[in-house]
């Protein structure tokens, strides 16, 4: 599958955005690596939220709807 497919196919939920999103790997792997140094990944999304909010705030800070709203509609393009 690939990456356009997987974000189109997808509901775009946060759950969906925080531990899946192939699109978001980058941003997802600077917050696994910080969130790693005290808690075992894959945290649960209230204790992430709860015990580590800056880095949560950070990650969803840095996505780049844009980005994410361009592949959509250059895939949406091409199966038209």
């Amino acid at each position: 599958m690939h990456r356009e497919e997987c974000y189109i196919t997808n509901d775009q939920t946060m759950d969906y955005l925080l531990y899946k999103c192939e699109l978001l790997n980058k941003e997802r792997d600077r917050l696994i690596l910080t969130v790693s140094k005290t808690d075992v990944w894959t945290i649960r999304k209230n204790k992430l939220i709860r015990k580590h909010f800056k880095l949560y705030a950070k990650f969803t800070n840095e996505i780049s709807f844009d980005k994410l709203n361009e592949v959509v509609n250059q895939s949406t393009k091409i199966t038209s």
